[in-house]
């Protein structure tokens, strides 16, 4: 959702739809929900503020969103005619991608003094960023093995001035998702998603989740967004 909503703010579009946008069969409600809090109702808020003023907005508080699957994509067995229709829509329609079953974590934070972000799965981070002041987007995947196998990597959102990239080379483990936030050497913020990352498919419709949705959307709905529990810090 903030990939598309940057689009839509760069290209200076006339209208923005947000389809579905209180799905609760889809858990992709802007509302504030169980599952993922105030996070999808927070990041409208932010980017609709910018394009209706045409200003970004300033940091007011300091706050962490980040967003993931509940399911790992390798414990998605995909129907053969999904994944068929997975290869056909990359060669009929390059533009507008859909990608395999993607392990990622998509994190959104607004900052008001540089801070450095880790991601962290088990015990074991997978994944370090140091940002500056300011609101940043950043993404952390697991290239999917069929989209490795066919070459189309290429799908995947790439590095920009607006939005940081990093790629995994090892797959997801079930586990919750933690991220620490340090600063001048302390860490001032731990964080936890309400909801673990697990191999097992709990649901008909995780599995059409995970099939039917383009990373470029990383932040849209489909079972991404989780609620952040913070976890005080230990010395």
């Amino acid at each position: 959702m903030a990939y598309i909503w940057r689009q839509a703010i760069e290209a200076e579009s006339k209208y923005v739809m947000l389809q579905t946008w209180n799905d609760l069969s889809e858990d992709s409600s802007i509302m504030p929900e169980s599952n993922h809090g105030w996070a999808f109702f927070e990041l409208n808020k932010y980017y609709s503020k910018w394009y209706h003023t045409g200003k970004e907005p300033a940091v007011e508080k300091e706050k962490i969103l980040f967003f993931h699957h509940p399911q790992m994509a390798s414990g998605v067995k995909v129907p053969e005619g999904r994944m068929q229709m997975v290869d056909h829509n990359m060669i009929k329609n390059p533009d507008v991608p859909v990608t395999p079953p993607t392990d990622y974590i998509g994190v959104m934070a607004f900052l008001k003094a540089p801070a450095t972000i880790s991601v962290q799965l088990s015990n074991t981070v997978i994944a370090k960023q140091d940002f500056p002041a300011g609101v940043h987007l950043w993404l952390a995947y697991k290239p999917a093995q069929h989209a490795v196998e066919k070459k189309w990597t290429d799908v995947y959102p790439k590095e920009s001035n607006w939005l940081s990239v990093t790629v995994l080379d090892k797959p997801f483990t079930d586990s919750y998702v933690y991220l620490s936030v340090h600063r001048d050497n302390d860490r001032i913020g731990l964080f936890r998603s309400q909801r673990p990352i697990v191999e097992a498919v709990t649901c008909p419709h995780c599995l059409h989740h995970l099939i039917g949705e383009s990373c470029h959307n990383w932040f849209s709905g489909f079972s991404l967004a989780c609620r952040c529990q913070h976890v005080p810090c230990r010395d």
